[in-house]
């Protein structure tokens, strides 16, 4: 014993409880009952029950060895064939000694029925039995033991399954009496099955059938409001049709033609040399055209059926004079219009052999028909309609112009036209009004679309495989949708179609398959199942998909959906994404795959369904998109942002304010300091002194050296106030303005002293660069210390040395007084060592 859970096989080996499931012989069956109880029995009589907590326990219901029920002689053994529980709780055991039932599997057992031996039991749709009885047949109980005998047109041991359909049709196998379809007691079909023995029903209402010789068989559950001729009816193929008159369909099967009336097919005799017809054409009772395309018609003339009924006749013949590769007739079924390559032929009914006109349109044609007012419309590069003779350019078909019209079909009361352009899509054409059809699809067609008929505001349409049809509304507009159905029939290729006395005919490679129209609506059929097939994040498969996709960051989801449909490949799928999508999407195919990439961060909630172009859509699969932001993309990292910006524009700020400050603070030191340099420059003794001397001068009438005293005077000043803001000058501008002051002193002393500046060889006064004010101070001491006691000859000696690149030795010597304790007359010596700047 072995089951299967959530993708796993269990078994013995894996599952400790199926080891006590075993028993003497094998069970046939089991049953759940309410508590979700399982009972497993075998023929015998051996019960094993399996509860919720995977404990087994096991009863034997024992057997009536020997014991014969009342009027029946041949029970010698119990076979247990079938076990349930009564809607009052109890045991039924239909066996084949009778019908018996228990309260208890350890109790006592009471007969129900002890005169019918049970073979074999089906369960119906209403939890009625179908019970195969040895000696009353086939029995129908319901759940009040009443019985209802059905009769059987053949033995009814061969019955090997009874399944019942959501229809209440009764399915039986057989055996080698093949597969029966029962309705109201009547038998609907019959399948030539061999050896037929299983028989289930799937969630698309499809049959399916096992075999011993050939394996498994699919029945389409709507083939029971079909007919389908091919094989021993007909050869296999039909490759065209025509409605003919008194109610027949006249078929083509390329070698042959037949007349489709009252269920059966009678055959046209055909003496021609030609031996393929697709082309057929009947204008009265007794006219009919056939051929091949591009290639001449015959005209059969005098039909008339043979004696007894299963074959016709033609008298006379003749042949139509040109190629052709389509003929039709005007709405008046007065005019004949054919066509071949560039040429159109207009033709009377009354004489078809002899034109009435012969047309050369100049451009390849590629379709012609008859319009609403009866025009003449061509088809080619260009689209045209004829009038006597000549053609017109067609504007209403301008926008079509380069189009090939695949078909055309116009509306009743003129309400407007069809047109099937380029096989890909169905416009309405209803005078100024243009519009797309294919758009309007709901689901869309994906098929090359081949025909096009309404009847009843019902459009049908073919592809190669199926018949598409649609409800047309009385006003067509763009902004409703059109629901799309299809027939629950698929072909290997349709050539033809057409409807008449309420049926769809359908021309096939498969032969002639007659649908009624009022069974498009008996059935619902069941929409298939999508499941989830795969899905894959960021290259990841994930094990559990029925759990919400949650992805943090960067994202990239692949869904792949799949669906369980037997018989039809044009599956639909629609799906949206909430969240991102304000529509459904469509795909097509067995299964679909659906790319999400780069979502922004939130929740989300995946919708797909499916349809079949027979069925509705299916409840939705629902899958939640949980797609978590990065840390930087949370608020708390822009918190978190928000407060470092803060801070670090507070701090920015604070240190501006601080350097701001600072640089204040400089700028007041710097301040101070040029007040000092200036101090130190125009010493205010010195200042006194010089405007003293001036006085002086002034005052003796010396008014020449006091002007020339005054100019030296301004010149100092004006260098001490331009020397004071640079931190360097040159050498040159240092000794201009050391000479000037010494020239000043040397006026107000009268001449008292003579000075001599002495520059070592190598030395250039514009390569070198020195401290403002650096030597003045010194000399100014040596003036005011040494010299000003002394009425003449001072002597004072300035020598100025390059120790090496980045010093310069500055000698200062008078012959001055000195400070108290110097001798008198004696030459002193200071020194100075200063660091320079070469430019």
């Amino acid at each position: 014993m072995n089951f299967y859970l959530n993708g796993v096989i269990h078994n013995e080996k894996n599952t400790s409880f199926l080891k006590t499931l075993k028993s003497n012989d094998f069970y046939i069956d089991f049953f759940q009952d309410k508590d979700e109880k399982i009972y497993f029995y075998n023929r015998f009589g051996e019960v094993c029950l399996l509860d919720t907590a995977n404990k087994v326990t096991k009863y034997n219901v024992g057997q009536l060895n020997g014991n014969s029920p009342e009027n029946w002689t041949f029970c010698l053994y119990m076979y247990i064939h079938h076990l349930n529980k009564s809607t009052t709780g109890e045991f039924l055991f239909w066996t084949s000694c009778g019908i018996f039932k228990m309260k208890t599997l350890n109790g006592e057992r009471t007969a129900i029925d002890s005169t019918t031996g049970v073979y074999g039991v089906f369960q119906s749709l209403d939890n009625n039995l179908y019970v195969n009885s040895i000696n009353y047949g086939l029995i129908k109980y319901s759940n009040k033991f009443g019985k209802l005998q059905l009769p059987l047109p053949f033995d009814h041991l061969k019955v090997k399954t009874i399944v019942e359909d959501t229809e209440k049709n009764i399915w039986i196998a057989a055996f080698d009496k093949g597969v029966y379809c029962l309705r109201d007691g009547k038998i609907i079909r019959h399948f030539n099955i061999e050896k037929a023995l299983g028989i289930i029903q799937d969630n698309e209402n499809n049959i399916w059938v096992s075999s011993m010789v050939d394996g498994l068989y699919l029945i389409n559950h709507d083939i029971l409001n079909q007919v389908h001729y091919s094989g021993d009816n007909i050869r296999s193929e039909v490759v065209s049709m025509y409605k003919g008159y008194n109610n027949g369909i006249w078929c083509s099967f390329g070698d042959k033609i037949c007349l489709f009336k009252g269920g059966s097919f009678k055959e046209l005799i055909l003496n021609l040399p030609h031996k393929y017809y697709d082309i057929i054409l009947q204008i009265d009772k007794n006219s009919l055209y056939i051929g091949e395309r591009s290639n001449k018609l015959f005209i059969l003339k005098d039909l008339c059926y043979s004696q007894d009924e299963q074959s016709i006749f033609f008298r006379n013949s003749s042949k139509y004079p040109f190629n052709v590769k389509k003929i039709i007739l005007d709405h008046k079924n007065r005019l004949l219009y054919t066509y071949d390559q560039s040429m159109i032929t207009k033709s009377s009914l009354l004489d078809p052999i002899l034109p009435t006109e012969r047309i050369y349109i100049g451009e390849r044609i590629n379709n012609i028909l008859v319009n609403n007012e009866n025009k003449l419309i061509v088809n080619a590069a260009n689209n045209y309609w004829i009038s006597f003779g000549k053609k017109y350019e067609y504007s209403r078909l301008k926008e079509f112009r380069g189009s090939i019209f695949q078909d055309y079909f116009p509306l009743s009361d003129s309400k407007g036209e069809l047109i099937d352009i380029d096989g890909d899509s169905i416009f309405y054409l209803n005078k100024n009004t243009s519009i797309n059809l294919t758009k309007l699809f709901d689901p869309p067609v994906v098929s090359v679309i081949r025909k096009i008929i309404v009847n009843r505001s019902v459009l049908y349409f073919s592809s190669q495989s199926t018949v598409y049809y649609c409800f047309l509304p009385s006003k067509i507009r763009t902004d409703n949708k059109l629901d799309l159905r299809a027939f629950n029939v698929s072909f290997r290729k349709i050539n033809d179609f057409l409807i008449d006395n309420d049926s769809l005919f359908i021309a096939s490679s498969d032969g002639l398959t007659i649908i009624p129209l009022d069974s498009i609506n008996l059935y619902a059929t069941p929409p298939p199942k999508p499941y989830v097939k795969a899905i894959v994040v960021n290259g990841i498969n994930l094990e559990n998909m029925d759990s919400a996709i949650i992805v943090t960051g960067k994202n990239k989801i692949v869904l792949t959906f799949g669906c369980i449909s037997y018989l039809s490949k044009e599956i639909s799928y629609s799906y949206t994404l909430e969240g991102l999508d304000n529509i459904w999407l469509y795909s097509s195919g067995i299964e679909t795959s659906i790319l999400y990439q780069n979502l922004p961060a939130g929740n989300y909630l995946f919708k797909l369904k499916v349809r079949r172009a027979n069925s509705n859509w299916s409840d939705p699969i629902i899958l939640r998109v949980t797609i978590k932001p990065m840390f930087y993309e949370t608020p708390v990292f822009w918190y978190m942002v928000f407060v470092v910006l803060a801070l670090t524009t507070i701090l920015s700020l604070k240190r501006f304010k601080y350097l701001q400050m600072k640089k204040l603070e400089v700028n007041n030191k710097l301040i101070i300091l040029e007040q000092r340099a200036l101090h130190f420059m125009m010493n205010p003794h010195f200042v006194f002194n010089s405007l003293s001397s001036v006085q002086n001068f002034l005052l003796k009438g010396r008014v020449k050296p006091a002007i020339s005293y005054l100019s030296q005077f301004a010149r100092l000043v004006r260098q001490n106030l331009i020397a004071v803001n640079k931190t360097y000058i040159s050498m040159d501008d240092e000794l201009e303005r050391l000479r000037n002051y010494l020239d000043i002193e040397k006026i107000r002393m009268e001449d008292g002293f003579e000075y001599s500046i002495t520059l070592s060889p190598e030395f250039d006064e514009d390569v070198f660069y020195i401290p403002s004010m650096l030597i003045q101070p010194f000399v100014e001491n040596s003036i005011l210390h040494g010299l000003s006691a002394t009425v003449t000859g001072g002597i004072i000696n300035i020598a100025i040395e390059i120790i090496d690149d980045k010093i310069l030795l500055f000698t200062i010597e008078d012959n001055g007084i000195g400070i108290v304790n110097s001798s008198k007359n004696r030459l002193k010596r200071a020194e100075v060592i200063c660091t320079l700047e070469c430019k």
